[in-house]
């Protein structure tokens, strides 16, 4: 099953597509998370996490732009997959986001 959950006109906004299967849920991210679309993202963990899946993967192929609102976010979500025994697993980085995600140190925490 494929969801939009949030998806506007211009190319940059951020959209996520969600899919469920046996191995659990994955959000594919495309656009940009900021501090405007942050909130978004964080809806989406949410109701992924309510399913609780063995883990949620987050596929970034076609992600443009993080900031430190999206940063944030996933460290978020980091400690909630730890605190409720799912695993949290980035796939497809792009290399500006890999290139942040070292910088930040996230890339240690996160399974990828």
């Amino acid at each position: 099953m494929t969801t939009s959950l949030y998806s506007g006109p211009n190319p940059a906004e951020l959209t996520i597509d969600s899919r469920t299967d046996a191995a659990g849920v994955t959000l594919a991210i495309g656009g940009e998370i900021d501090l405007a679309s942050a909130p978004a993202l964080e809806r989406e963990l949410q109701e992924a996490e309510g399913s609780q899946p063995r883990r949620i993967v987050l596929d970034l192929e076609d992600l443009e732009f993080i900031d430190s609102a999206g940063v944030h976010r996933l460290f978020q979500a980091f400690d909630r997959a730890t605190a409720m025994g799912h695993r949290l697993v980035l796939t497809r980085v792009p290399a500006h986001a890999e290139r942040l995600f070292s910088l930040t140190g996230i890339n240690t925490r996160l399974t990828h």
